[in-house]
């Protein structure tokens, strides 16, 4: 299925590129993602490649091999992004020294999938970023060479605002935003007037609270509205209309065009924001999934699974996606029968309380489940984890889910303690 996704997707594209220039034998040096990049005048950009290929598997790949992992364990569209690449740099010569190459994978690993593969269909995003990662531009999906050079010279537009208006955020989201209302149909254009009518902050400005947390929440804000605005467009653009419909939308988005009028919205409230911060937002926001890289330390929990894993029964709370996180859990059962019968969500967490117990994020889970051999457990079905309970020397949790009604596992876990 993936492997005639991405064809179909070769197939398609191979219409917008031309075949008469020579291929190039010398290989593009490629770098590992938000690598330290040398401040040089003109300024630098970093062109990052985010893809939902399994990094966890590219990794085992490049460790079996001992090879680079870009290069003989390539992203999936490799072949065409070099090639738009090469002739946008032969468009534009002066920016040959300038622009770093960078490729993230950050799709789900088959070890949180239970153990099959479901990145599929395929997809991308790129994002073009300044030498200190402040984010320029951003589009979804592979494009050809005259979408990516208006990428790089929107991102050398945005950059010259961020130097003439220094700490004025306010006329730089407006000027990005009449940029923007220039190429997006009425639609979207009168959600983007509503939605920098009732912005009081952008992301990344909150004063008060944690930062990262305030920043998540506007983000997520902005972009699931925009979310709404974009189900609309493309049902009239693309004729989508079924459920069904859900992964030939996946498909078409592998073509930037699809996207471009909610990436265009986006601009004026992500523009300048630090990307080492918004990428799994921004990725979340895209994908309905939450992304996984190998960057994540998860040394301590490692630390504290082997003091803990032989004798005791032990507890990970798994987080929820980003974009979610802001709704408070455990849930309050007010009112319900679980409630009053003491089953409820608060007192499952009341009794997990009372044995070791850590929080983890999906990261930190997918290197637990590598390193220490664990068997792979799915996180996203039939409904979303949010407890694995490990009993003394096993390999498998028990998974309680969201969709789980609470009273069932308190019973199961109570026994388990028992023995």
């Amino acid at each position: 299925m993936r492997a005639f996704l991405a064809l179909t997707f070769l197939v398609a594209i191979a219409f917008h590129a031309t075949g008469d220039e020579p291929a190039s034998d010398e290989a593009l040096p490629w770098q590992p993602p938000f690598a330290a990049v040398s401040a040089s005048e003109p300024f630098s950009m970093v062109v990052m490649l985010i893809t939902n290929d399994d990094a966890f598997g590219l990794l085992k790949a490049k460790e079996a091999a001992e090879v680079d992992v870009v290069g003989q364990v390539p992203p999936w569209c490799q072949i065409v992004f070099e090639r738009s690449y090469r002739k946008a740099l032969g468009t534009r010569p002066d920016l040959k020294g300038r622009c770093f190459l960078q490729y993230l994978p950050a799709g789900m690993p088959q070890s949180l999938t239970g153990g099959s593969p479901r990145n599929q269909p395929s997809r991308a995003i790129i994002a073009i970023c300044d030498g200190n990662y402040q984010l320029l531009s951003l589009g979804v999906g592979v494009p050809d060479s005259d979408e990516l050079l208006t990428m790089i010279e929107d991102a050398q537009q945005v950059h010259s605002m961020i130097q003439l208006h220094r700490n004025q955020k306010a006329r730089i989201s407006g000027e990005i935003a009449d940029r923007s209302m220039t190429r997006i149909t009425r639609l979207w254009r009168d959600a983007l007037k509503a939605m920098l009518a009732t912005m009081d902050v952008g992301v990344g400005e909150a004063d008060d609270g944690d930062l990262d947390e305030g920043m998540i929440a506007t983000l997520g804000r902005i972009a699931l509205s925009f979310q709404e605005v974009y189900l609309t467009d493309v049902r009239t653009r693309f004729g989508l209309s079924q459920a069904a419909d859900k992964i030939r939308l996946t498909v078409l988005e592998q073509h930037p065009e699809a996207r471009q009028p909610w990436c265009e919205s986006m601009m004026p409230f992500i523009a300048g924001t630090d990307f080492l911060k918004t990428w799994k937002p921004l990725t979340e926001a895209v994908w309905h999934v939450t992304p996984v890289s190998h960057r994540a330390s998860a040394d301590e929990l490692l630390a504290w699974w082997d003091t803990q894993v032989e004798s005791e029964h032990l507890v990970l709370a798994l987080q929820s996606p980003l974009l979610m996180r802001q709704s408070p859990w455990p849930p309050v059962d007010v009112g319900s029968v679980a409630a009053s019968r003491g089953l409820g969500w608060q007192d499952l967490q009341k009794l997990f309380l009372e044995m070791p117990y850590r929080n983890v994020d999906t990261e930190q889970l997918a290197v637990l489940v590598r390193d220490r051999d664990l068997q792979p457990l799915d996180i996203q079905l039939p409904t979303r984890a949010r407890y694995l309970f490990f009993e003394p020397q096993k390999r498998a949790p028990f998974v309680i889910r969201e969709g789980d009604i609470p009273a069932k596992p308190i019973g199961r876990i109570k026994r388990a303690v028992k023995k």
